[in-house]
C-alpha cells in the first residue's frame, strides 16, 4: 500500500464510522475526515482532495452515497470505494454507473480492506497517469499544429511572392521577342526566328505555371465562407464556359440535377472548373466526347460525387500521382496545361473536410470522385 494515503470515510453510522477510522488508521492510512450526508460529503471531497473515499450508500440527508459518489468522480476525479451492506441487483447497478473503484459488502475482514484500498488506490494512480499523458499528448500536438500552420503559411507566402515576382522578367522576355519578330523578323533567318518562337513559348508555358502555382496558393490562403451550394448548377455554369470557348466542338455533357452540399461556392467552383476542364481537355481527340457529372451513394451513407469522361484515360498504378503538384502522366504536345489543376482540386476538397479519388483506363477515360459535407 502506498504510505499514508489519505481517506475521506463518508458513513452514517457514528459507531461504524469511529470502528473503520481505527481500522484503516491500523493499515497506515491517514483518515482526513468524515461524514454522515452526501451533502457535507461532497463539501469535505472538494476541500481535502483525498486519495481515496470511502463511501457507505444508505447516508443521511436527501442525497445518497451513489449520488455524492458520482458527482465526486464528475468534479475532481476522485477514487471511490463503496462500503455497504446493501447487495440487490438495482443498487448494484446504480452504483456501477459511478465507475466505483471498489465494493466492499459489509461486514468485511482487514485483509479485503486493504486489498481493495491497495487495488483502488493503484488504479486511480493508473487512470490519473494516463489522464496526465494524454493531456501532454495533446498539448504537444496542438504545438506541433501550430508550428505546422505556421510553417504552412511562411511557405505559401514565399510561394505567392516567388511567382508574383517572376511575372515581371516573364513579360519582358515575351514582350521583347515578339518586338523582335514583329519589327526585325523580316531579317532574321528561319532559325533564329525558330529561336525567338521557341523564347516565347517558353516564356508563356512558364507564366501558365505561375498563374497555376498561385491559384494553388491562393486555395490556401483564401478565407472559407460555408453556405449550401447547387453543384448541379455550378457544374451547369461550367460547361457552358467550356462550349463557348469551343463552339465548333461536339461534346455530350450529362449533369446530375439537384446535388447540393455545403461549402464555399468559389472554391468549388474553382474545383470543378480544374475537373471538367480535365474532362474537356483529355476527350478532345474523341469523335463521340461524353462527359458526366453526378453522384453515387457511398458505403458510408454518403454522397460521393464524381466526374466521368470517355477521354484518354490513365494507368491506374500511377493514380496516386495524378494529385501532385506538375505531376503529368501526359506530354504538353498531346495535351497543354501546367499539371497543377488536380493538386488544387485535392487541396479544396480537403479544406472542405472531403477526399479525392481517381479511376481509370488508359484509352477507356477517366472518372474523378469526391466527398463533400451534406447541406445544413
Amino acid at each position: 500500500m502506498n504510505e499514508h494515503p489519505r481517506v475521506l470515510v463518508i458513513e452514517d453510522e457514528p459507531i461504524v464510522a469511529a470502528d473503520l477510522k481505527i481500522r484503516l488508521e491500523m493499515l497506515g492510512c491517514k483518515v482526513v475526515g468524515s461524514a454522515a450526508s452526501g451533502e457535507k460529503a461532497l463539501t469535505l471531497a472538494g476541500q481535502l482532495l483525498p486519495d481515496l473515499v470511502l463511501m457507505d450508500i444508505r447516508l443521511e440527508g436527501a442525497m445518497d452515497g451513489i449520488e455524492a459518489a458520482q458527482q465526486i468522480r464528475q468534479r475532481w476525479h476522485l477514487a471511490v470505494v463503496y462500503l455497504t451492506a446493501f447487495a440487490d441487483d438495482t443498487t448494484v447497478e446504480r452504483a456501477k454507473v459511478t465507475e466505483p473503484f471498489g465494493y466492499i459488502l459489509k461486514p468485511f475482514k482487514d485483509r479485503e480492506l486493504k486489498t481493495v484500498i491497495e487495488m483502488a488506490l493503484y488504479k486511480h494512480h493508473a487512470e490519473e497517469e494516463i489522464r496526465r499523458l494524454n493531456e501532454t499528448l495533446e498539448l504537444r500536438v496542438l504545438e506541433r499544429t501550430s508550428e505546422l500552420q505556421t510553417a504552412m503559411k511562411e511557405i505559401e507566402s514565399f510561394s505567392y511572392s516567388v511567382s508574383h515576382d517572376l511575372r515581371a522578367p516573364l513579360r519582358a522576355m515575351d514582350g521583347f521577342s515578339k518586338a523582335l519578330l514583329d519589327d526585325w523578323g523580316d531579317k532574321f533567318d528561319q532559325q533564329a526566328k525558330d529561336y525567338l518562337h521557341r523564347i516565347r513559348a517558353a516564356a508563356q508555358r512558364m507564366s501558365q505555371l505561375i498563374d497555376g502555382l498561385l491559384a494553388l496558393s491562393h486555395t490556401s490562403r483564401q478565407e472559407m465562407r460555408r453556405e449550401k451550394v447547387n453543384l448541379s448548377a455550378l457544374a451547369q455554369a461550367v460547361a457552358a464556359e467550356l462550349r463557348e470557348r469551343e463552339p465548333k466542338r461536339p461534346v455530350e455533357f450529362q449533369c446530375q440535377p439537384g446535388l447540393e452540399v455545403t461549402g464555399d461556392e468559389r472554391l468549388l467552383r474553382v474545383a470543378l472548373e480544374n475537373l471538367l476542364g480535365n474532362a474537356w481537355k483529355f476527350t478532345s481527340k474523341q469523335a463521340n466526347a461524353c462527359v458526366e457529372f453526378g453522384a453515387l451513394r457511398g458505403a458510408e451513407g454518403r454522397n460521393e460525387y464524381f466526374v466521368r469522361d470517355n477521354g484518354a484515360g490513365f494507368e491506374m498504378a500511377y493514380a496516386d500521382k495524378l494529385f501532385g503538384a506538375f505531376q503529368r502522366l501526359h506530354t504538353t504536345s498531346e495535351f497543354p496545361g501546367s499539371g497543377i489543376g488536380l493538386a488544387t482540386v485535392q487541396r479544396i476538397i480537403h479544406r472542405h473536410g472531403g477526399k479525392v479519388r481517381a479511376e481509370g483506363a488508359v484509352g477507356q477515360g477517366a472518372t474523378f470522385f469526391f466527398t463533400l459535407p451534406p447541406p445544413a
